[in-house]
């Protein structure tokens, strides 16, 4: 890049004002000798060693039971009511992709060894749910809930492909070991899926208050517990990578390859409140607030256990909606919040995690304020229309604090 390319791309970071020089960024990313005229031929299509790397199949199969049973009570003259069930999942996964290996060939160079890989993967749930429902008085109730649920890993972390840094990838084939030589450690890194993932499961447990008052107006409070059992996050670990060049060779390295894993056991934990009330005259109000706590313990390397808050959970969240309905009108706004959070962990790199507060990266605390509005003109036709983030917020992204910003939506 020209040593110039940020500051003229990026003005006013502090004042989160943008700016796009399309010329100096053309030059700055232009690759020699590629044409926009270049006419693809049908040898084209034959797969390299890099494409095979990054490519994969998932197939998955899922095979479900499941059973409810509704009841009623009374409980010392309150009714109670309830349902229980119980479902039973099994999966079967096969992943199929390519393992690429570094060989020699008669005259001591390095080759690139293909070899097809196949994984194949099974397990079965049972996953019971309970949910109560008394009555404690006309307009008062109690809600109590217990279930075991299951989450599976994505396809996309079942793959069996690695895709290194696109940027390094384009610099070796254009200059070869030069490239890897002069490359930075935050250059030397890639992503990669894990087929021998297993699903996490979570022991789930609510309970809510809730007071019932007029004809549209309601209060609640709510407490939840989830303990969470091989909860997925990514893991860096070095890796050998090969690399195509366009002399024709064959070049590896060790690049630090981030991939998913089964990293440890998480608890949420947490209160919420709410309400909602609405006049005869149409004018209403709703709102609620969410505090949490998140604590997951984390085999950071083999044997060691540590202590950490879960990537991506804000402490507090909360949402703001006055309205007003009458007749065919109706308009409504919708400001909601939460609190920072942090987005990237610092255990090792790219895990779930967060241990290292002054690497972490973490977005900034973020509220934005919704709008809308209709007329039902007739039974078949009615006018509308929508605001999102009418004030223009921004969310700023910062490593560790806010004088190192990192990015800003």
């Amino acid at each position: 890049l020209p040593r110039n390319a940020f500051n003229l791309s990026i003005a006013n970071l502090y004042d989160m004002g943008l700016t796009y020089n399309r010329d100096l960024f053309g030059q700055s990313y232009y690759i020699p000798n590629e044409s926009d005229d270049t006419n693809a031929q049908s040898d084209d299509l034959n797969p390299t060693g890099a494409d095979l790397q990054q490519s994969y199949g998932v197939d998955e199969e899922i095979t479900a039971l499941y059973g409810r049973a509704d009841f009623s009570a009374d409980l010392g003259g309150m009714p109670l009511e309830g349902n229980l069930g119980l479902r039973w999942v099994s999966t079967e996964t096969m992943v199929k992709g390519t393992l690429l290996t570094a060989g020699r060939n008669g005259a001591g160079a390095v080759t690139t060894i293909v070899t097809p890989q196949t994984f194949e993967g099974s397990y079965e749930e049972f996953l019971p749910t309970l949910n109560l429902n008394l009555e404690l008085r006309d307009n008062l109730l109690l809600r109590l809930g217990a279930s075991r649920t299951l989450t599976r890993p994505s396809l996309a972390d079942l793959r069996t492909a690695v895709v290194p840094n696109s940027s390094l990838i384009t610099q070796v084939f254009l200059n070869g070991q030069t490239a890897l030589d002069n490359a930075s450690a935050s250059a030397l890194v890639g992503v990669g899926g894990n087929p021998e993932l297993s699903p996490y499961t979570s022991v789930n447990l609510d309970a809510s208050l809730e007071w019932y008052f007029d004809d549209f107006g309601a209060l609640y409070g709510a407490v939840f517990r989830k303990d969470i059992s091989d909860f997925i996050g990514g893991i860096a670990r070095p890796e050998e990578i090969l690399f195509a060049t366009q002399a024709g060779a064959t070049l590896t390295a060790d690049l630090m390859i981030t991939r998913p894993q089964n990293i440890g056991d998480a608890t949420v934990q947490g209160i919420e409140f709410g309400g909602s009330w609405k006049t005869d005259w149409g004018f209403g109000l709703a709102a609620s607030a969410t505090f949490t706590d998140s604590e997951a313990e984390v085999e950071a390397t083999p044997g060691n256990l540590i202590t950490a808050g879960l990537q991506g959970v804000s402490d507090t969240s909360y949402s703001i909606s006055p309205f007003f309905e009458r007749g065919p009108f109706e308009i409504h706004f919708s400001y909601t919040y939460r609190s920072d959070f942090t987005a990237n962990g610092n255990i090792t790199p790219g895990s779930n995690a967060v241990i290292d507060e002054n690497s972490a990266i973490v977005a900034d605390g973020f509220g934005a304020l919704d709008f809308g509005a209709s007329w039902q003109v007739t039974d078949t036709f009615q006018i509308f229309a929508e605001g999102t983030n009418i004030t223009d917020e921004r969310q700023a992204v910062y490593q560790g604090n806010e004088d190192r910003p990192f990015q800003i939506h």
